[in-house]
């Protein structure tokens, strides 16, 4: 037994993975190859490891929820000590909630779009205690404002699609606390939210285990989230544990090489080679901005008020900000997929189809389940009649599949059967196929590994340099949007509080909200081998 888990064998074992391999059916090769790990009651055990790796596939595989082409094939899973790897749906059912909680990568795949996301906590609330209406909606408003919602009595009325993508996350993270479980298994829990909100889920999750006593296995793909909150960290590479030992021991100068590689793409960077952009020759005018959306009978929600800016022509500008400050409805009213209530957008590039792409936030809803990997790709070329440099349609979606960092084995492969990431790989290759004159990215590295994230910005930074193509950029990591643009505004409330050159606006922000945002970066200290444990 490992010395880490020698100081738990006092605690109670919430959940035990004893050699367990999964199978894709189809396929017939393993997902997950003799699996094992151990998770004690009041602890927080984070599983790292890249986008793909099998970390989703491991939690379903806990709570009996696989795809039906793939199988658990080998090994055993004890809840509490009970194995369940032969557990009807229906025991299952029982513990699923009030034992063990799973809050999923994608809050679209759990959320109704037909329910307003009261009636959704109501429901998972019901599942578990039996209360009165009045009991309920008051338990439906505190797990709304313990997740962070702001005017929950209004806002439980609301439905998913009426919120931002890290809006909708916590919403999932209420639902999955409703019954107050003893193990959350929490998949990319913050990966949609900025830094500011990412450190108070964090901290509410710290707190909330503290409380309750509760267990958390906390999967993610970048080691700076877990490395102020893990207890233990277990590394994944293709479907296998590399490693799994003390936070400190992980992030030592002598870890495990592949843990010393993930270290060295966050440490590293990317070679910066920004382009200047024209500042004499505008693409796009956003003036005087406004959006508001209707909650009910006379009573709106303003998303965005007098939004004003420019994007010069072959500039990356980043748009940041907290989960729902109006930031993706910008880019939602500069594609009109949104139709703004007040200002004024002008584009001054080319009247084509192919001239402005957009890479949605939620990959999972962008990308049509029917479709093929390679139809998906290839679908703006043909709406578009472009014209392929490389010839043809196929050699085309391999070339920028790859760029994306996902081989020629997927072309032929769908949409669910892919992780998080591969999915937002996949939208992104779409969007560049016709290399537009203007891409619109809402947080299009958010769920991706840090390897990935590396690859994919010097393939922005590629493009920029090459076709001199302007990118509007929006994320919630602050390091990448440092890496990558050339000019940054800061979103607030709805309102553009702050624009300015990339590093005047870090090495000398004005407004107090962008201090407070730079100050929530995280940070990874990496421990050198002759540091005392």
């Amino acid at each position: 037994m490992k010395q880490e888990e020698k100081k738990h064998r006092n605690k109670k074992e919430i959940l035990r993975i004893e050699q367990v391999s999964v199978r894709d059916k189809k396929k017939d090769e393993l997902i997950i190859k003799s699996f094992s790990l151990r998770i004690y009651e009041g602890e927080i055990l984070a599983l790292v490891g890249e986008s793909g790796c099998g970390k989703s596939i491991l939690c379903k595989s806990v709570l009996k929820l696989l795809p039906s082409d793939v199988e658990q094939c080998a090994g055993a899973i004890y809840i509490e000590g009970q194995d369940v790897s032969a557990y009807t749906e229906s025991q299952m059912r029982r513990l699923r909630g009030s034992c063990v909680a799973m809050l999923f990568q994608d809050p679209m795949s759990t959320l109704h779009p037909a329910m307003t996301v009261g009636a959704q906590l109501a429901e998972a609330i019901r599942q578990h205690e039996k209360l009165s209406k009045k009991q309920v909606d008051k338990r439906v408003e505190e797990l709304l404002e313990m997740v962070g919602i702001e005017d929950a009595a209004i806002r439980k009325h609301m439905y998913p699609h009426q919120f931002s993508g890290g809006m909708r996350q916590r919403i999932v993270l209420a639902i999955s606390l409703a019954a107050r479980p003893k193990l959350l298994l929490a998949d990319e829990p913050t990966t949609a939210l900025d830094v500011t909100i990412q450190a108070q889920m964090l901290q509410l999750l710290q707190r909330l285990q503290r409380e309750y006593g509760m267990a958390i296995l906390f999967i993610s793909h970048d080691l700076r989230v877990v490395a102020g909150m893990a207890e233990r960290i277990a590394v994944m590479r293709q479907g296998e544990v590399v490693a799994c030992d003390s936070t400190k021991e992980i992030l030592s100068s002598h870890a495990h090489p592949y843990v010393q590689k993930l270290l060295q793409a966050l440490t590293s960077g990317v070679a910066s080679n920004k382009k200047t952009g024209d500042e004499n020759n505008n693409l796009l005018s956003v003036q005087h901005l406004t959006k508001r959306f209707l909650l009910e009978r006379n009573k709106y929600l303003t998303a965005i008020e007098d939004v004003t800016f420019e994007l010069r022509r072959g500039e990356i500008l980043g748009l940041v900000g907290e989960s729902g400050s109006g930031k993706s409805t910008v880019a939602r009213c500069i594609m009109n997929i949104y139709h703004a209530d007040g200002g004024e957008i002008r584009y001054f590039g080319k009247a084509s189809k192919a001239s402005k792409q957009f890479i949605f936030q939620d990959s999972s809803s962008s990308l049509n389940e029917r479709m093929k990997v390679w139809e998906i790709v290839t679908e703006p070329m043909k709406l578009s009649h472009y014209n392929p440099p490389r010839g043809n349609y196929l050699a085309e979606a391999e070339f920028q599949l790859t760029y994306a960092g996902l081989g020629p084995e997927y072309m032929e492969r769908y949409p669910r059967t892919l992780s998080g990431g591969q999915r937002q790989r996949v939208a992104i290759a779409r969007a560049l196929t016709v290399e537009p004159e203007l891409l619109i990215a809402d947080e299009p590295l958010a769920s991706l590994d840090t390897m990935t994230q590396k690859k994919l910005l010097e393939l922005f930074m590629h493009l920029q340099n090459e076709h001199g193509y302007s990118m509007l950029f929006i994320a919630h990591d602050l390091a990448l949007v440092r890496m990558l643009c050339n000019r940054v505004g800061v979103m607030h409330q709805g309102r553009l509080v702050e624009l300015a050159e990339t590093e005047t606006l870090f090495s000398n922000p004005q407004h107090p909200y962008t201090k407070q945002l730079l100050a929530s970066m995280p940070e990874l200290r990496v421990f050198e081998a002759d540091e005392e444990n």
